[in-house]
């Protein structure tokens, strides 16, 4: 079986990406507090809950590189076949 390698770059890039969706999930979550005159206590409470949100925007994020990249691919490919 081949081993795949995933570059510091490419690791500190995803963790970022990480970083940037758990940001959303924790400001939608403050916004939720404020906005259903909930107690500060529920920011640490519902700390997994926000946890698992930020983990399935990463996962439709990463859905939608993943797309992205092999349209693109595809669109350049086809304009490389037509000249």
């Amino acid at each position: 079986m081949k081993d795949i390698t995933i570059s510091a770059r490419r690791q500190k890039h995803e963790l970022k990406t990480w970083l940037v969706c758990f940001a959303i999930a924790f400001a939608l979550n403050v916004y939720a507090v404020i906005a259903y005159e909930s107690p500060a206590t529920e920011l640490l409470t519902s700390l997994l809950y926000v946890l698992c949100f930020s983990l399935v925007l990463y996962a439709a994020w990463s859905c939608l590189r993943i797309i992205g990249y092999f349209v693109f691919k595809n669109i350049k490919h086809n304009n490389k076949k037509q000249l």
